[in-house]
């Protein structure tokens, strides 16, 4: 009784000091940086909407960045179950905070702020910074088209698994729990961590690779299953981005070709926009599901343990869905083959994206053709099973 007493009394004294919204904070105002907050509602798929409170940067574009924009859940939902209760103001020194990150660093699709423990924002362990989903609209003048969206996870794992398994990986786990295509662009302080019921080492096969590749945060990877095609599309010749979660050091770019004995985790920045759906790897279940802009999709797999991992055996349970669908991929895992005289290219499909075995003249062509700072060529692998792997450069 005295818990709930306390609850309801700082409850209370929080309510009391929420001014009306909208709002503005000057933060900075010699930079004339301020932060806009304002009442809106979430509109989800299945037609209901959840109240939330939105904060707007003005002034981060004086910098050459982006404006971010952040959501959080703030319905009834919530109230009833609330861990813990927040003000408006409460997240506005971070923002000041964040003004002088963006002075220092760029701030981009795909980047994220990691803190100590969950010492975070609003007890976050990070913050993920996405471009704004271009299914939906935000605010009535569709500025958002052009904004950050920050989503906040929680827990060691959360903010680890960006690492490891990469942010799609992380953004797919959230529109799965949410039943939103491609990703909530809002928080909920109230969920439960994507990692609740398993650990991250044995959530996934990714865990137990070293080389990680983060690509250009406008790259995509995404299979077409009826051309039997895997399409690795990159906009932009920037340098990669090469993580080791087992060392210590700073990362380091990516300058010559990899090992070849070595499987190599690439990870695109994006979801290709022409996309149908999104696979996604269901941690809690073992299963796979996958998210379709209108239509609900769910694919079934076998989820066995590493050695079994790669022989995964999918099921398209939605009939309505045409047959030229293309789903986006959050990695494509490469490796050469053990046998260097051979010359065939191997494929396998594993959890949310693809392992490619690839001949020793395959492995050169690929990466020469990635590494590259000059105007590259277009390359198609020939794989097994009728497969086909592009490298495409676009504009």
């Amino acid at each position: 009784k005295n818990r709930l007493l306390l609850r309801n009394r700082e409850q209370n004294k929080q309510e009391t000091r929420k001014p009306p919204l909208p709002c503005t904070y000057s933060l900075i105002p010699e930079r004339k940086f301020n932060v806009h907050v304002f009442d809106y509602l979430v509109e989800l798929e299945d037609g209901t909407n959840r109240s939330a409170v939105g904060y707007k940067t003005n002034g981060l574009k004086s910098l050459g960045q982006q404006e971010i924009i952040l959501i959080l859940l703030n319905d009834e939902r919530n109230l009833k179950r609330r861990k813990r209760f927040f003000s408006y103001s409460e997240p506005l020194e971070f923002f000041r905070q964040l003004y002088h990150i963006a002075e220092k660093t760029q701030v981009a699709h795909g980047s994220s702020t990691k803190f100590v423990a969950d010492r975070g924002l609003l007890g976050s362990s990070a913050i993920l910074y996405v471009q704004m989903p271009k299914l939906h609209n935000l605010l009535e003048k569709g500025e958002e088209s052009d904004c950050l969206s920050m989503v906040l996870l929680f827990g060691s794992e959360e903010r680890q698994a960006l690492s490891v398994l990469g942010h799609l990986r992380i953004l797919g786990l959230l529109g799965h729990k949410s039943c939103y295509y491609p990703f909530p662009y809002w928080s909920d302080l109230q969920r439960t961590t994507l990692f609740q019921t398993c650990s991250l080492s044995s959530s996934s096969v990714l865990a137990m690779f070293t080389a990680r590749l983060f690509l250009p945060c406008t790259s995509t990877i995404t299979h077409h299953p009826l051309q039997k095609q895997i399409i690795l599309k990159m906009k932009t010749h920037k340098k990669l981005l090469r993580k080791n979660e087992d060392s210590s050091d700073e990362p380091s770019f990516l300058q010559k070709l990899p090992r070849a004995d070595i499987p190599t985790i690439l990870f695109p920045g994006s979801i290709d926009d022409s996309a149908d759906g999104f696979y996604v790897r269901n941690h809690s279940t073992g299963s796979f599901g996958q998210k379709k802009k209108k239509e609900t999709m769910i694919t079934t797999g076998i989820s066995k343990h590493m050695t079994n991992a790669l022989a995964q055996d999918f099921v398209y349970s939605n009939t309505n869905i045409s047959q030229d669908r293309s789903m986006a991929c959050c990695f494509l895992a490469l490796v050469g083959q053990e046998d260097r005289s051979s010359t065939v290219n191997k494929v396998r499909m594993m959890e949310d994206g693809f392992f490619v075995h690839l001949s020793e003249q395959s492995w050169t062509k690929f990466w020469e053709n990635l590494l590259t700072t000059d105007v590259s060529s277009n390359e198609d692998f020939i794989l097994t099973d009728g497969m086909e792997l592009s490298l495409v450069w676009v504009p």
